[in-house]
């Protein structure tokens, strides 16, 4: 039986059957780890269920791939629970998983927006995130629009650069000044997206 975190965690996989790991009867993953128990040799009744530590709600793994004496069992793990491996409902061996959950990133400004010397817009920010966000961006709109009018051009794009690893301030700088909207009252909001897609 092992499991498997996401990869953009950096985490290792958590081997549960091996002889550093007999003895544990408690895991902490990262939610969305994939778990797989491989039950050789068997009889060909052994089920699993996973009862949800939160709703008491039990649910039975179906296994994903049989073959003659082997079956394999797959799950992702998304809440805390109580794995259990039967064979005719007899109990042979249980896991309990605390699962960690992925937040989504917190992005924000730092320092008020300013103009640079070259007349760019210079945005300090931090951004925050388990596991690192993976892109971040800025969203304009114009903050007080002709009623009923449609604007003539996109708003600009700029994308922000990232931290850089170990730490969570960060500075882009971009020259909008040549965009129809420049010298316009504009809403200004950051956006950041980490490897679950969360924003």
């Amino acid at each position: 039986a092992w499991v498997t975190p996401p990869s953009y965690t950096g985490r290792a996989p958590v081997y549960l059957t091996s002889e550093a790991n007999r003895r544990e009867d408690v895991f902490t993953v990262p939610a969305g780890s994939q778990l797989a128990v491989r039950v050789t040799g068997g009889s060909g009744t052994e089920a699993i269920d996973y009862m949800d530590a939160h709703t008491g709600e039990v649910s039975r793994l179906e296994p994903g791939t049989t073959q003659p004496a082997s079956s394999q069992f797959d799950m992702a793990l998304s809440a805390d629970g109580l794995l259990t491996l039967h064979e005719n409902e007899a109990e042979i061996r249980s896991w309990r998983f605390l699962v960690t959950p992925d937040d989504p990133p917190v992005i924000r400004l730092a320092e008020e927006p300013r103009r640079a010397r070259n007349g760019a817009l210079e945005l300090t920010y931090e951004i925050e995130d388990d596991y690192g966000a993976v892109s971040a961006e800025t969203e304009f709109e114009l903050a007080e629009p002709a009623e009923g009018a449609h604007p003539l051009y996109e708003a600009p794009e700029m994308a922000l650069s990232l931290p850089r690893r170990d730490a969570t301030a960060a500075r882009t700088v971009r020259d909008l000044t040549e965009h129809p909207w420049a010298g316009a009252p504009v809403d200004l909001t950051l956006i950041a997206r980490d490897a679950a897609e969360q924003e």
